[in-house]
């Protein structure tokens, strides 16, 4: 049976969906498996993404942060999604605030990938294959492939990285790239994963991309629309989720939100299997 966490989120009841606000948590059966093993923070998990923010679901929590410092005086995160992703994967559990992080007591490498130009989304899936990640988490879409991140997938699947990209939320019967690029179509086994958004009963979500190049689906809103998503943190500032009024969570739905859960589950399995033997 799964133990009731001290984080507010994991119990609280969201009034519009009468689940908890957390409701992806246990979708997943996480609780569960957390009361086998709180995972390592020798796992270290890779995300490329607007930075990281100092927030208190995260504190102990971030390993390393890069940046480029052409574009960028810090890994500090003003716009507000690189710290939500990372709050779902990494949030500190039972410190009795916010949300219960998916891949336990894992840790997390940052690049700040602003702007999130082709050339800058394949510099940070380098310099975190470099940091010696296990898991690279890619919440973002380009319309069109990119030679820069091709080759920096290729290397990272080479160092024996596993890439979960977004297979995009425009609700088409095809992949976005950069996940088109990890999953060959038909299930064919790859380095890769594509990701899609499912809802609180596993149906694929109305806005998400699927087709034969689909590997797998993660929870990205509750009711399969818009109206329920998924809890994560928010910096102090946050141009990108502005709220018109100070937050420190906000719910979000769409492949921006999803793929971190998949992906934080994936860190638990590499920790699972590398205990096992």
């Amino acid at each position: 049976t799964a133990h009731l966490r001290r984080d507010p989120f994991t119990w609280q009841l969201d009034p519009r969906s009468g689940s908890t606000f957390e409701w992806a948590f246990h979708a997943v059966g996480l609780d569960r498996a957390l009361n086998l093993g709180q995972g390592s923070p020798s796992i270290l998990v890779g995300v490329v993404d607007t930075g990281v923010a100092s927030v208190r679901d995260l504190q102990g929590k971030v390993a390393a942060t890069f940046w480029n410092p052409r574009t960028s005086r810090s890994a500090n995160d003003t716009v507000g999604h690189g710290t939500f992703v990372s709050s779902i994967i990494a949030a500190r559990n039972d410190d009795d605030a916010g949300l219960a992080g998916f891949c336990g007591a894992c840790r997390l490498a940052v690049y700040k990938a602003t702007p999130s130009t082709d050339v800058e989304i394949a510099a940070g899936i380098v310099r975190l294959t470099d940091a010696h990640v296990r898991i690279i988490n890619l919440s973002v879409v380009l319309p069109t492939p990119s030679p820069a991140i091709v080759d920096a997938l290729d290397y990272a699947t080479a160092a024996g990285v596993l890439v979960v990209a977004a297979t995009g939320n425009e609700g088409l019967g095809s992949v976005d790239f950069p996940a088109s690029h990890l999953q060959p179509a038909g299930g064919t086994a790859a380095a890769g994963l594509a990701v899609g958004a499912s809802d609180a009963r596993g149906r694929p979500a109305s806005f998400s991309n699927g087709g034969a190049q689909l590997s797998l689906l993660a929870p990205g809103t509750y009711d399969s629309g818009c109206a329920t998503g998924i809890v994560g943190a928010l910096p102090p500032a946050s141009s990108e989720l502005d709220l018109g009024r100070p937050s420190q969570y906000f719910l979000l739905f769409g492949f921006m939100v999803f793929l971190p859960l998949a992906f934080a589950a994936f860190g638990a399995m590499i920790w699972w299997r590398r205990r096992k033997g």
